[in-house]
């Protein structure tokens, strides 16, 4: 890689010099022209000429130096490739030699008895210089843009014949004009057996794909997905990224099989399935077992309470209360099961109702701990409003439970980021260890005994999964002692 850097770097100050040595060349044809424009005129003069014709002279001449130095030092700067600087003063004195013809033809011809003076010659030989110039310009411009032309296509063929992805060049009306090897190992048949043939011919029989290449045509859909069958009659999905005109009439489309992706997709869809079943029926399951046990320690207690000693009292309340714990576990882990396929449809929601509800529902314990919760401006997001409840519900419950010795302080704000708002529940309460932040987000997974402070350990799993089911991400910035702040993405409202 370094021996690559090095030759590019000799090889641009190769460029440069050369470009710089011809740019310098046109500069002293301009001088050239100034010199000659001086003599011209001193000897005038000297020979006895007016001095104003001889100064008129030396305009003449010396403004068509000074335009061709001008260009000279111009060029370098210029989008001209410096491969084609002599071309444009050949150019230019080609412009004087064809002037140099034209005044000796006309100094041979016997019908002309009034030969031009020498001023009129040196003027007409520098104009000629300067149209030389003008022309051998436009036609250096012509031939650079030629060739950066042919460079984009040259380094486009490259891309095109040894993409890893599939490539291929239709015209309007759909049919193959261009093939790489990598479309024909996907379509399984020879670039020649592709061309001319349309992707329609590859589809799946009762599959559409006239309107689908339609919408392409005539919208900005440029991505997608469709099935293709292959010359050994398998079926690949396919993704694809389109490009219209990228020549007139010629639409470039690059495909990708994505067969492995879309059955590891499904797999996991059906594990995941399996697991909410599982995770429902055992929960389920479980919730009449449990019933019966705090019923009949309830029960016991109720019969045999007076005939208990203080450890025996003891001993059932601890029962009665891991019951209930048990209990709030299972409902959880019922309701994290549940979050993909009992959620509702997207909508609207307005996050200041949500957090004003949240508000009312925990008004008790707002009052109990004297709580100060400030809220900014909130937006509409897109989401489903019972799920994103659960969560504001969870985030703020949690802020009031870990304030520590003082009063809760909690800060709720918002802010736009690109098509998603960021929700940051910032608190002043007792924080978490960085090394902790991230196994709070896991299942049953608690910082602190349920002596300590109550809770499933499920709440804040719960939450991470009902963000990531709105494409967003959660997170916690947090020091201990000092607070923290945790963030949430949600999707805004989409433009109708």
């Amino acid at each position: 890689m370094e021996t690559r850097s090095a030759e590019s770097l000799k090889y641009g100050a190769v460029l440069t010099i050369l470009s710089m040595a011809n740019s310098r060349n046109i500069v002293v044809l301009g001088y050239l022209l100034l010199i000659v424009a001086a003599i011209h005129s001193v000897y005038k003069v000297v020979t006895g000429g007016l001095v104003l014709n001889a100064v008129f002279d030396f305009l003449l001449i010396g403004f068509s130096g000074l335009l061709t130095v001008y260009v000279g030092s111009w060029v370098t700067s210029s989008e001209i490739d410096a491969a084609f600087y002599p071309r444009v003063i050949r150019w230019s004195l080609g412009g004087v030699g064809v002037m140099l013809v034209f005044l000796f033809i006309r100094a041979l011809h016997p019908g002309i008895s009034n030969p031009f003076s020498h001023s009129t010659r040196a003027i007409a030989l520098a104009i000629a210089s300067v149209a030389g110039l003008g022309i051998g310009i436009h036609d250096a411009r012509a031939l650079t843009r030629e060739h950066e032309l042919q460079r984009e296509h040259d380094r486009f063929r490259a891309v095109f014949d040894r993409s890893f992805d599939a490539m291929v060049i239709a015209d309007d009306s759909g049919r193959y004009i261009d093939i790489n090897e990598s479309a024909s190992k996907l379509f399984g048949h020879s670039a020649d057996e592709l061309r001319g043939r349309t992707i329609d011919e590859f589809a799946p029989q009762g599959y559409d794909f006239e309107e689908e290449w339609q919408d392409f045509q005539t919208s900005t859909n440029e991505r997608g997905t469709f099935p293709l069958v292959r010359s050994d009659g398998t079926t690949r999905h396919v993704e694809y990224a389109a490009s219209r005109d990228i020549s007139a009439g010629q639409h470039l489309s690059i495909l990708r099989d994505i067969t492995t992706r879309v059955e590891y997709q499904r797999k996991l869809e059906e594990s995941n399935e399996r697991l909410e079943q599982f995770a429902y029926a055992a929960s389920h399951d479980l919730q009449e077992p449990l019933r019966m046990i705090t019923s009949y320690l309830q029960l016991l207690e109720e019969r045999y309470g007076d005939d208990l000693d203080t450890d025996g009292e003891e001993f059932i309340e601890f029962a009665v209360d891991g019951a209930e714990r048990m209990r709030e576990m299972i409902d959880g882990l019922l309701t994290y099961s549940r979050v993909e396929t009992q959620g509702d449809p997207f909508e609207p929601v307005e996050l200041a109702q949500i957090v004003a509800d949240v508000r009312t529902d925990l008004q008790l314990r707002i009052e109990d701990t004297d709580a100060k919760i400030t809220i900014g401006e909130l937006p509409q997001v897109y989401g489903d409003d019972g799920q994103l409840r659960h969560v504001f519900q969870n985030l703020l419950s949690n802020a009031i439970e870990y304030s520590g010795e003082g009063p809760p302080r909690v800060h709720i704000t918002a802010e736009r980021d690109g098509r998603e708002w960021r929700i940051s529940i910032r608190d002043e309460g007792i924080g978490i260890d960085p090394d902790d932040t991230g196994r709070i987000f896991e299942v049953f997974q608690r910082l602190h005994s349920s002596e300590e402070y109550e809770g499933t350990g499920i709440g804040l799993a719960l939450c991470k999964r009902i963000v990531e089911r709105h494409g967003g991400e959660i997170r916690v910035d947090s020091e201990p002692g000092v607070g923290s702040t945790f963030s949430i993405t949600l999707p805004a409202v989409p433009d109708s």
